[in-house]
């Protein structure tokens, strides 16, 4: 077979891959892009939470209605916003995303998977039942949102009778803890299936893109880790506003969110890329170990030309300055599938919840010192 047509095969091997897990929602989607379904989502949520408000008449400040009204409930309605709209867009691009990457990485012979990893990859996509799993996490939580504001203890434009909360929590809260959820699974199922596959994968240490020939896997690891980033500041501000209104139990939730954070930032980024790192110290250290016995063999070889003819010496002294260069040169050969670049990104994108809520802590003091100022 030429490699043309070995490379054709592979990429229609992969591109025969099904991410999506049986999830129905995702076949409805089809090619649509995932903004656009975001986009739906986030109309339905704000519609019915104006629906709610208007209904309950805690649509605007004051009146008879003594707790927080919908529009001067300023952190849902940004919060709510971005939550929404990067959950589901971020939904429908991981089940796209590593299938394009892989098939990049096919195209330009990097990858070249064995059928039987092929075979064991579309065996750990066909495990519908993940998608099952998805929904009953996303009832479990639906449920603990629902248990947990259903006492009216503060008021709130949502929870005035138990009625309006079931409607936002069947409308909104369901489908955000079916998105969060879904993409949590695949975030572990996607690194399980790129592992398998890059047991295939051929190292290029001096390819242009300093990452080995890998850097799609890189900025597909770096894309999934923006999404922990911003679901970390979403956390980060919660945590501070509901410290501020003295909620024991929406705060405890919120540091176990923390706490969750912490643990998938760095298993976001580098465990899709821990298979191509083994690759590519396996690649590096084997040409070391040849430049090494070559090395040690023309050493030897060196000695026994001690009381000969100079000239021979001197042809297997510049051979072993030459093998020493060439150690330099595979000395620095990478070993993670990503550049400086984007690991800076990486740090960057996980440090900014911490930054963030510096800043706002600071911009909080400052203006409390503005005021007293004033007063």
């Amino acid at each position: 077979m030429k490699l043309n047509d070995k490379v054709q095969k592979d990429i229609l091997s992969i591109a025969d891959l099904d991410f999506s897990l049986g999830d129905p929602l995702l076949g409805r989607l089809g090619n649509t892009p995932p903004f656009y379904f975001a986009l739906f989502a986030y109309a339905v949520a704000l519609f019915s939470s104006f629906i709610i408000a208007a209904l309950a008449g805690t649509l605007f400040p004051g009146g008879e209605f003594a707790g927080q009204a919908l529009l001067n409930d300023w952190f849902y309605l940004l919060t709510e916003t971005i939550s929404i709209l990067v959950l589901w867009t971020y939904y429908g691009w991981i089940s796209r995303a590593p299938k394009e990457a892989l098939v990049i990485l096919a195209a330009a012979g990097t990858l070249a998977p064995e059928q039987t990893q092929l075979q064991k990859a579309a065996k750990i996509l066909s495990n519908c039942w993940l998608t099952w799993v998805m929904l009953l996490s996303a009832l479990v939580g639906a449920w603990v949102y629902y248990r947990q504001y259903a006492d009216p203890t503060p008021a709130l434009w949502y929870n005035a009778s138990g009625g309006y909360l079931l409607f936002r929590t069947l409308l909104v809260i369901l489908p955000v803890a079916f998105a969060t959820t879904s993409i949590l699974i695949r975030i572990v199922v996607n690194v399980n299936v790129i592992k398998t596959l890059l047991k295939g994968v051929k190292v290029n240490p001096l390819h242009p893109d300093k990452a080995g020939g890998l850097a799609p896997l890189g900025q597909y690891a770096l894309r999934t880790s923006y999404l922990i980033a911003l679901a970390g500041i979403v956390v980060a501000f919660s945590l501070k506003v509901v410290i501020a209104s003295q909620n024991s139990a929406s705060a405890a939730f919120l540091v176990l969110g923390i706490i969750v954070y912490v643990i998938a930032a760095p298993y976001s980024f580098f465990a899709p890329l821990g298979t191509a790192r083994e690759a590519m110290k396996i690649a590096k250290t084997k040409a070391l170990l040849e430049i090494s016995h070559q090395f040690d063999s023309d050493y030897t070889s060196a000695f026994g030309k001690l009381d000969g003819d100079a000239q021979p010496l001197k042809a297997t002294l510049e051979k072993i300055e030459q093998l020493q260069k060439m150690q330099s040169i595979t000395e620095s050969f990478p070993i993670w599938p990503f550049d400086a670049e984007t690991l800076r990104k990486f740090f960057v994108a996980i440090s900014s919840p911490i930054i963030a809520g510096l800043i706002s802590l600071v911009t909080e003091k400052v203006l409390d010192f503005v005021k007293g100022l004033v007063q």
